[in-house]
């Protein structure tokens, strides 16, 4: 049942993974965007997402950039219970409105 429950919120559609590239400025705008709609951001901290994404507030954020940390990442977030999940997810919402473009 647990492995069920990571599994429908994992492929929901409720999380933007997004192990970016460091030269692709477009990454900022596709996480506000996503903020926008109550989306939980799961990123590398590389280029300026450190700036739009708080660790464990606003997303969540790998320690480094490198594939077995952001997997880590991913299982961490399996583990976080639905009162947490929403939490962030607020927060990306209420983050995001306050953003000028």
């Amino acid at each position: 049942m647990l492995h069920e429950k990571r599994w429908n919120r994992f492929s929901s559609g409720q999380i933007l993974r997004n192990k970016a590239c460091p030269t692709n400025e477009h990454h900022k705008l596709t996480l506000l965007e996503a903020m926008a709609m109550n989306t939980i951001i799961l990123s590398t901290p590389v280029g300026g997402i450190p700036d739009v994404i708080e660790n464990n507030i606003s997303g969540l954020l790998s320690a480094e950039v490198s594939l077995d940390s952001f997997y880590d990442t991913i299982e961490y977030y399996l583990t976080l219970g639905e009162t947490e999940v929403e939490k962030i997810a607020l927060e990306n919402h209420n983050k995001s409105s306050h953003v000028k473009m």
